[in-house]
């Protein structure tokens, strides 16, 4: 998250340099890249086509920091709502400080059963510290919408390479050699998902393997996707495309917009399966509740009972 502001706080930069005449050096350009995010590098080398090709860098500039507003948008709904579910198990742990407080208000002697008493305050923080743990999981995969921790950066990176992809068809290059140039840069930086997007391992883009590329890209077909909701619509955002650019090749339909559609579709969609898992969350949080929360306070409580009970019949 910090770094994603952080690469947003240098695009609006460069944004402002822009409009106030300046001309960008390398310095700022090499700066994108330095933050060292797979997002930074796919914007660092979509600027470096821009300039290269002589393109206007104002709209590219633009349209990305549209894209990590929404982007830091949307995991900040899930973080902020995933915390306060963490919380309220948390506080839980203040239950047997309380509970000890009211019984040594009522007697006393009860001071006297210190080690008792805290071997027995110990036992129900830990289980409450596992609960909260427990609780950790299940709320951080609802803030991701569903997916596991190591995919957590996949949907901005489909979006990021949706945008590359985009500036590489504006600087005029034909959309089926940009689908396929951004795949192959989207393949550099690090392991990725299982994400089957057609073309997703390509080979190098000279004029031997230009024609099998595109035969590649233009021979994918529909599939059907397993994983979490969110996986599947990853996996489709890249086939929706494909079929987009094969239909642009076959018949000239228009294929830039057809991508803005999809993309800002597949940001809607992301939040949507963020907050539906949001809202499943308070579900989930009652296995921890009632499996570790509960039987740690009441066996707290029992064993205060126990020792208010023996303090009793001493005094008697």
């Amino acid at each position: 998250m910090s770094r994603l502001k952080r690469l947003l706080s240098v695009v609006q930069e460069a944004k402002e340099r822009l409009e106030s005449g300046q001309v960008l050096d390398s310095q700022l350009i090499c700066e994108i890249e330095a933050i060292g995010t797979k997002e930074s590098f796919l914007l660092f080398q979509t600027i470096q086509k821009v300039r290269s090709d002589g393109g206007a860098l104002g709209p590219t500039l633009n349209r990305w920091i549209q894209l990590l507003n929404q982007c830091i948008e949307n995991q900040l709904l899930g973080k902020a709502q995933a915390r306060s579910a963490e919380l309220q198990i948390l506080s839980c742990g203040a239950i047997p400080f309380v509970v000890f407080c009211v019984f040594a208000e009522i007697t006393p002697d009860f001071y006297f059963q210190f080690f008792e008493v805290l071997g027995g305050i110990l036992g129900a923080e830990v289980m409450i510290v596992l609960a909260w743990v427990w609780t950790r999981k299940f709320s951080q995969k609802a803030a991701l919408g569903g997916l596991s921790q190591s995919q957590s950066s996949d949907p901005i990176l489909c979006l990021t390479a949706i945008e590359t992809l985009v500036s590489f068809i504006k600087t005029g290059l034909p959309s089926d050699l940009a689908w396929c140039r951004s795949l192959a840069l989207l393949s550099e930086v690090g392991p990725q998902t299982d994400l089957n997007w057609p073309s997703s391992s390509m080979p190098d883009l000279s004029s031997t393997h230009e024609s099998s590329a595109r035969q590649s890209l233009i021979g994918s077909k529909t599939r059907r996707f397993s994983g979490s909701s969110l996986e599947v619509l990853m996996k489709s955002l890249g086939h929706q495309i494909s079929t987009a650019i094969h239909q642009n090749l076959a018949s000239g339909l228009p294929v830039l917009d057809r991508i803005d559609a999809f993309s800002e579709g597949f940001l809607i969609q992301w939040r949507s399966e963020i907050e539906r898992s949001l809202k499943a969350l308070p579900h989930q949080l009652l296995l921890p509740l009632y499996c570790l929360v509960l039987p740690a306070v009441m066996g707290f409580l029992g064993v205060c009972f126990y020792l208010f009970g023996g303090i009793q019949d001493a005094g008697i």
